[in-house]
């Protein structure tokens, strides 16, 4: 039994499947010709589309860290994924000019933006030809979770719902659209599920092997993204159940204990070496928190403290590096922020508690939906080992993740937040061909047709597969009217507008109204005829009032809804039918045809 495919056991270390047979040659060809057509996929994602808005930050912040060996930039994720995807184009040369106070401005700045669009004024053309080579350096972490889903479900359930499970991670819009940004969610989703089931492996057979994996295995999924702290929780309560659960001896409940511990140091190892050993073992009481849950402060203010200050808690030194603990607390004091969010037409602070849940049901195919709804459905008439490894090491992950996510409503912008359940939730669809006695072919059958559809909705929007939305809300031209932000345009087609632009010289003198973290007019794609940022008060009444006619403006429809309804800067355009659609993300509209139609 391999790391990478793990064995999936309940938590008295019962596996679901045993004696899985080996993959046979044509099993084994097929899985790698899926995976390379999918690496291929993203490959080509990653060399046609934009910096979208965190990757302007992620790069410079990457580089950052092997330059000078300081964590402060980006703080807000740690850092496995900037320093995976940032070797490559520091081993080619990539250096930036880092000074002071750059990298040690207080913890709620957000330098690294600073610094990437610094870059971009500097060397455009430069940072697109090292985030190509990052984007490029993170697929291998689609490809590890897409081998993790196939091995994982053809353990629970068989071969057939192993390949179901690997053709929909390998085909999921957001996993293509997602997967070759040098963002952590893919990478997330892929090391949390390594991680936990390499626990499962552990719970199994408690060997030194699986021990030191599973220990390993949770180090590298905390250093990819806070919400894999969850897996804590996870652990701990495996171990209090090995702990208390009748008819064991007191000697194995003691080892239980001391394999727990082991594990959690090993990781705590793991992420102290991820940091360089940054800062380590600062007492709790002399951070300074700038969130009102650590800092003690009154929510609304600026102020930053350390409630821990003068506590018994305070004098104890943290056991993690110092930038681990307060990118923690920044996340946290972003969630603490009331920012506007927007669903379904409607802007509020904070946000909604279905936000995630309703994201996911509208930006994932209607056939993996229905694979879902088919697989709950025969939930109970799996066997009985299956369906409690099932809701033990599929389904509850899932749940946990939904459900602490969703509790986080100071604001709501990505659903790639839940990322980290998708793994999950394609080893769950897979069951629906779950090999046992009961299964008969019309399962299969649908199953094979189900996913044949998914992948083709999929595709259809393919590479513009952030923007995906399902049929049932009226597709990617229809999404912006329900969710924004990452959700739809976070910078990322800008490249395919400037082409756009290039082909109709007759759409001048045109404005880019852009949505993006950058500006787009320092990109080397524009002739002098094209101009860009947002209407002026004085245009955005002219426009109003049907008045400004005297320019082509192609706008990023997360525009088009403005966060002040009552300012409402681009509603009207929303009654109009624009002159062209560039990349789902953009719509073209031709003010100079106004001026014709009210000539007489």
């Amino acid at each position: 039994m391999t790391a990478a495919a793990p064995t999936i056991t309940d938590a008295d270390g019962n596996a679901a499947v045993t004696n899985t047979p080996p993959l046979r040659p044509r099993e084994r060809l097929a899985v790698v010709a899926i995976l390379m057509v999918h690496a291929a996929l993203l490959a080509y994602s990653g060399a046609v589309h934009s910096p979208a808005w965190d990757e302007v930050g992620h790069l410079p912040a990457g580089i950052a860290h092997w330059q000078t060996g300081v964590f402060d930039l980006y703080r807000v994720n740690p850092p496995l994924v900037r320093l995976s995807a940032t070797l490559l184009p520091f081993i080619t040369g990539a250096r930036l000019d880092f000074d002071g106070a750059t990298l040690s401005g207080p913890p709620w700045r957000r330098s690294e933006f600073i610094s990437g669009e610094s870059w971009i004024r500097a060397d455009a053309t430069g940072f697109l030809h090292h985030l190509r080579l990052a984007r490029w350096s993170v697929i291998p972490f689609s490809l590890w979770a897409g081998w993790l889903c196939f091995a994982a479900a053809r353990r629970l359930y068989g071969v057939a719902s192993g390949f179901v499970a690997l053709a929909l991670w390998c085909t999921s819009p957001m996993v293509l659209g997602h997967g070759s940004l040098i963002t952590p969610d893919v990478a997330a989703a892929a090391t949390g599920a390594f991680a936990l089931w390499s626990l499962a492996n552990w719970v199994s057979v408690p060997s030194r092997r699986h021990l030191v994996i599973a220990a390993v295995a949770l180090g590298l999924a905390l250093l990819t993204k806070f919400t894999n702290l969850l897996l804590l929780g996870m652990l701990a309560v495996l171990m209090v159940y090995r702990c208390i659960r009748p008819g064991e001896a007191q000697p194995k409940h003691s080892r239980w204990c001391l394999q727990g511990i082991a594990i959690a140091l090993i990781a705590l190892y793991v992420i102290a070496f991820g940091y360089g050993f940054e800062r380590m073992g600062k007492r709790l009481g002399d951070f300074q928190f700038v969130s009102d849950t650590f800092s003690g402060s009154q929510p609304g203010k600026e102020l930053h403290g350390n409630r821990f200050t003068g506590a018994m808690l305070g004098s104890l030194p943290v056991p993690l590096p110092e930038n681990y603990l307060l990118g923690i607390d920044v996340q946290k004091r972003d969630f603490e922020a009331q920012m506007p969010s927007y669903l379904r037409g409607e802007w509020r602070r904070g946000g909604w508690w279905h936000y995630y849940l309703y994201a996911f049901v509208i930006k994932e195919p209607l056939a993996t939906l229905a694979l879902l709804l088919a697989a709950f459905v025969q939930l109970p008439f799996l066997p009985r080992a299956q369906r409690g490894l099932t809701l033990l090491w599929v389904i509850l992950p899932i749940v946990v993740i939904f459900a602490f996510v969703s509790t986080q409503t100071g604001f709501n912008h990505h659903l790639r937040y839940v990322m980290p359940a998708y793994p999950f939730v394609y080893v769950l669809a897979s069951s629906l061909v779950a090999n046992r006695p009961a299964t008969v072919r019309w399962q299969s059958l649908v199953a094979v047709v189900l996913g044949l559809m998914a992948a083709a909705e999929s595709l259809s929007a393919y590479p513009h597969s952030m923007v995906f939305f399902n049929q049932a809300v009226g597709g990617p031209d229809a999404g912006w009217r329900h969710l924004n932000h990452s959700n739809v345009d976070w910078g990322q087609n800008v490249l395919q507008l400037a082409e756009w632009a290039r082909e109709h010289p007759e759409a001048r003198p045109l404005q880019v109204i852009f949505s993006g973290g950058f500006d787009p007019k320092y990109l080397p794609i524009w002739d002098r005829t094209v101009t860009h940022g947002d209407l002026t008060e004085a245009e955005t009444a002219l426009l109003k009032e049907g008045r400004l006619q005297d320019r082509w403006v192609a706008i990023s429809v997360n525009k088009l809804v403005d966060t002040d309804p009552q300012r409402d800067r681009y509603g009207t355009l929303q009654t109009r039918e624009p002159e062209a659609k560039v990349a789902y993300t953009y719509y073209v509209y031709n003010l100079k045809s106004l001026k014709e139609e009210t000539q007489p």
